[in-house]
């Protein structure tokens, strides 16, 4: 008896290292969003990129966002998706769900949707895109897959304010008025004529 407890004591820490040691099942669906930007106050799109390892048929996922900086407005389904049906709902402000199934297989890595959201007020800082309950299923058995996510942002790209023309803003000194200038050249005309004058009369008095 004594022998047999050694033997289970021995081989119980070999097993509890090689289950340690055992690499987790890699996710077979992966979800994330892609680059973004657009000027505050306007639509700013998020593309949803995800990687299929295998032949998916269908998956789902929830969109979590800050609702005092984005609001919801809607999408469309990513280049990835163009053979598949894909549809997105707003359970509540800072909220979406996104799901697909029928249609093709999704395999690869690429958009499947373009989230977008309307930019709320002036601030400048981009602002965090998380996903939840994530879950995808193959086309083949309907087996359900291994998933991950990776959070990501949403990022304005505010434009610089103008920088004020300094050279525009400096006064021009006043510049003399057109008609100032037509009376000066009137008089300089009519002195010529009587100075003119003045010297053919006394040219004539003297013959």
């Amino acid at each position: 008896m004594y022998l047999r407890q050694t033997r289970l004591g021995s081989i119980f820490p070999v097993i509890l290292c090689l289950w340690t040691a055992a690499p987790l099942h890699a996710a077979q669906f992966h979800v994330t969003t892609g680059g973004t930007g657009a000027t505050a106050g306007s639509t700013v799109t998020v593309p949803i990129v995800v990687t299929a390892e295998v032949t998916v048929g269908a998956a789902q996922w929830e969109l979590l966002y800050d609702p005092a900086r984005l609001r919801w407005v809607g999408g469309d389904a990513g280049h990835l998706a163009s053979g598949t049906l894909i549809d997105a709902n707003l359970l509540e402000p800072g909220r979406a769900k996104i799901a697909f199934a029928g249609g093709e297989d999704v395999k690869g890595t690429g958009e499947i949707y373009r989230a977008d959201f309307e930019w709320i007020g002036n601030q400048t800082e981009p602002t965090g895109i998380r996903f939840a309950n994530v879950r995808a299923w193959d086309q083949a058995g309907g087996f359900e897959l291994a998933t991950s996510a990776a959070p990501g942002n949403a990022v304005p790209m505010i434009a610089a304010p103008e920088k004020p023309d300094i050279a525009n803003d400096t006064a021009a000194p006043p510049s003399a008025s057109p008609d100032k200038y037509r009376y000066v050249y009137i008089a300089a005309f009519a002195l010529l004529f009587v100075a003119a004058m003045a010297a053919l009369l006394r040219k004539s008095s003297k013959h």
